[in-house]
Formats: structure tokens, C-alpha cells, sequence
């Protein structure tokens, strides 16, 4: 995550939890996504505004999450849930490269599953 966020980088989950570093953010992350089997990210319609060395993204994503086995909801034949939503961030220019300072996603909709324990939880 070094390679991906500042310092203080932070991100900030659909259900508004933030984490704050690197190390935080891969941790958090590593927990998170461990309750899936498989997850697949689509981006699109990228708009990118350079202010020197900073710049500020907004795209649309689409996510599906297929839960792992343990953590699927046994009540309902639905196996994954689908998101879609619009991605912000805040990017800058480090003397290592360009590094996500800020990075949120904020659902616009969603489907399927067991999103709503997810949202819940925090992770």
C-alpha cells in the first residue's frame, strides 16, 4: 500500500469508516476482503483535474463480491452482491511518484446478498 497512498492517506468505505495509512488500509482491507471468494472492480467514465502537484478523480465503479462459503447468508440462494457507485479521490505527487492522499466511494446502488451485515460490521 506504500506504493498506492501517502503517508496519511485515507480511505473511506461506502458505509463512511475510514482508514488512515498504509498500513491501517491494507490491514483493514486484507480483513475485508477475506469474507469474498472473488471480487471483480470495474471503473469508468474517468474525469481527472490537475492542479499542479495534485489532482482530483471522480469515475463511476461497479463492484460484484461472490461470498466465501462461510460467510454467504444460508437463508437466501443469492451468493454475491453487486454495487455500483462514484469514486473520489485526491491525489499528489511525492518524490516517489503519484499517491492516493484521499480515496472514497459513495453507493449510488446495490443487489444481491448480505450487503447490509457488511455495512454493519464496518469492514
Amino acid at each position: 500500500m506504500e506504493a498506492v497512498f501517502t503517508v496519511s492517506g485515507r480511505l473511506t468505505r461506502p458505509n463512511g469508516a475510514s482508514l488512515v495509512g498504509p498500513e491501517a488500509i491494507a490491514a483493514g482491507q486484507s480483513e475485508s476482503f477475506a469474507r469474498f471468494r472473488a471480487t471483480h472492480h470495474v471503473s469508468s467514465d474517468h474525469v481527472i483535474d490537475l492542479d499542479g502537484d495534485s489532482a482530483r478523480l471522480r469515475a463511476n465503479l461497479i463492484a460484484m463480491h461472490l461470498w466465501a462459503d462461510q460467510e454467504r447468508d444460508p437463508n437466501t440462494l443469492h451468493t454475491h452482491f453487486l454495487a455500483g457507485g462514484v469514486l473520489h479521490a485526491v491525489v499528489v505527487s511525492t518524490g516517489r511518484g503519484w499517491r492516493f492522499g484521499e480515496l472514497s466511494l459513495r453507493n449510488t446502488w446495490r443487489t444481491g446478498s448480505g450487503y447490509a451485515a457488511m455495512l454493519a460490521t464496518g469492514r
